[in-house]
């Protein structure tokens, strides 16, 4: 059994997110509809699901969005921690458009490991990126942070919590613009952006590669 948390501010009626598996409808929310637990089961196999967001451009109401959160991987703490601990893996769960390639070369991560990447943060924007392995807890949490690259300031924080029905992956990540003044008010709203973008995916990535 799988789960996520759901909330709609859309149109009664006319504006709704769709849940599917496998291409069928399973639930429809529309209208406002505050933070709540869904549940799903899935049979053994191979699962398709998605979420689609239907808007009707006629009218505007509320914040016109929806979001899907906390979504639980059906596997142990373990396979968390052998997946996410191995930046290898990274590109799995990155969009394409981000041009990730990772130029280190390691089998298994440690504390005071450095890493480095060629990625673009912004549209035709890449720069080279090297990341500090700072701190370690298996298989519990991990932080990474910036030595160099985009950021003045970047700390990517993983944690595992282990559920009844598998592992929720949290990420919290902290970042500060060069620039200052500027640099907050032209790029703090684009990384912003980026980040719920980045996350989408990975979720959705997530799903794909978990399922059981």
């Amino acid at each position: 059994k799988g789960s996520f948390y759901v909330k709609v501010d859309s149109e009664l009626n006319w504006d709704k997110l769709t849940f599917l598996i496998d291409g069928r409808i399973i639930e429809e929310w529309s209208g406002q509809v505050e933070w709540n637990k869904y549940e799903f089961n899935l049979t053994q196999g191979t699962h398709q699901l998605t979420w689609k967001y239907e808007k009707d451009f006629a009218n505007n109401f509320g914040a016109d969005a929806a979001w899907v959160d906390n979504l639980k991987l059906p596997i142990s703490l373990k396979e968390s921690w052998s997946f996410f601990s191995n930046p290898k893996n990274l590109f799995k769960i990155t969009p394409e458009h981000m041009n990730f390639s990772i130029l280190t070369d390691f089998n298994k991560m440690y504390e005071g490991q450095i890493i480095k990447y060629r990625v673009s943060p912004f549209p035709f924007f890449r720069v080279g990126w090297t990341t500090k392995i700072t701190t370690v807890e298996e298989p519990f949490s991990f932080i990474d942070t910036q030595e160099s690259g985009p950021f003045s300031i970047w700390e990517h924080e993983h944690r595992f919590e282990e559920s009844k029905n598998g592992v929720i992956a949290h990420d919290i990540v902290k970042f500060k613009l060069p620039l200052g003044l500027i640099g907050r008010i032209f790029g703090s709203s684009l990384v912003k952006f980026q980040l719920k973008k980045i996350f989408e995916f990975r979720e959705k990535q997530l799903i794909k590669i978990f399922k059981k």
